[in-house]
């Protein structure tokens, strides 16, 4: 074996590190990118409320069919995701 310097093994060595160091810090900044996201929307939660007061003000209440395809909409997620919950189950 030859004492002289590995230039490809610290070559590799770099570039983990350096894939290690990546990931990490991508992953942070995503996760403080999420947080501020979220942040964001329960704070507009406010202001969603004020223009929909402000609309039904002008506007009127949203009809009875509206309200029905909501609820329709709605209740068909929730029946699809307990069927595939069913599903998932093992018989």
């Amino acid at each position: 074996m030859a004492g002289g310097f590995d230039f490809y093994g610290y070559a590799l060595a770099a570039g983990v590190l350096a894939l290690f160091v990546w990931y990490f810090w991508h992953v942070g900044a995503s996760m403080l990118k999420g947080a501020r996201v979220l942040n964001a929307y329960f704070d507009g939660r406010a202001a969603r409320q004020r223009a929909a007061l402000d609309h039904e003000a002008l506007h009127g209440p949203p009809p009875l069919w509206l309200k029905a395809a909501r609820v329709a909409a709605i209740g068909s997620l929730v029946a699809v995701l307990a069927v595939l919950f069913w599903m998932r189950l093992p018989a």
